[in-house]
């Protein structure tokens, strides 16, 4: 996923998409996610467990902080929150940052970046 928006909870990232898309397909079938953030000069890439939220099931503060930077899917028919919870992180910033790209593994901040 390239996400339009997001917001952090916590660790969790927080976005919302269609219910019908290909990309809600995906997450329900696999419970995973892959989630690229940045430009393609400056890339953090997240995996993680997802979990499907209704709407009305998010807490209120974090769908509040979502509608600030994004659409608001409360008012959205057809809209699902998705909360992804990390369990690796890579960052780049190009050819020079490709070794060492790994800063967080099985959910655990890593103290020296590995790959």
């Amino acid at each position: 996923m390239i996400p339009v928006s997001y917001v952090l909870e916590g660790s969790d990232l927080i976005l919302a998409t269609a219910t019908r898309s290909r990309t809600m397909a995906n997450v329900r079938a696999t419970g995973r996610a892959r989630v690229a953030i940045g430009s393609t000069d400056d890339v953090v890439m997240i995996d993680g467990q997802v979990a499907v939220v209704p709407v009305a099931d998010m807490d209120p503060d974090t769908a509040d902080a979502y509608a600030v930077v994004s659409h608001d899917p409360r008012v959205m028919p057809g809209f699902e929150y998705l909360r992804l919870a990390p369990s690796r992180i890579q960052v780049w910033n190009g050819f020079h940052e490709f070794g060492g790209r790994t800063v967080m593994a099985d959910s655990q901040w890593l103290s020296r970046p590995v790959d």
